[in-house]
């Protein structure tokens, strides 16, 4: 099942530093979210290990959506396609989506554009 959910990026680095990450051969793992490769409220993350924090694995925290109609030709990331249905189902737009954001510390928002292109996906 692929579900969403909050967490910080510190519990994330704690719960990572008790596993033998295969390629570092030792527990010394850290977790850095890069917000300049940040789209809406897709980050990317690598995962960094050893005495210099060599980055081994990075990856986006959400997956593309795999649709027939991209928005501006490509797919878009399920976690901000998920958000703009959201807010639009509870009649909120993007403003309300920024300021909730903004509340909850995340690290960046929807552009306006990128909201309303996301609501024409699913309508």
């Amino acid at each position: 099942m692929n579900y969403f959910t909050f967490s910080q990026v510190s519990s994330l680095t704690k719960l990572m530093t008790n596993f033998l990450y295969p390629t570092c051969q030792q527990a010394n793992l850290s977790l850095k979210i890069d917000g300049a490769h940040s789209y809406g409220f897709a980050s990317k993350a690598s995962v960094a290990c050893g005495t210099f924090m060599k980055s081994v694995a990075e990856e986006f925290l959400s997956e593309r959506v795999v649709s027939s109609r991209e928005t501006r030709g490509r797919a878009p990331f399920e976690i901000n396609l998920r958000v703009a249905i959201t807010f639009s189902g509870i009649g909120c737009g993007q403003s309300a989506l920024t300021e909730w954001g903004s509340i909850i510390s995340m690290p960046s928002f929807l552009a306006k554009i990128t909201f309303h292109s996301l609501q024409e996906t699913v309508c």
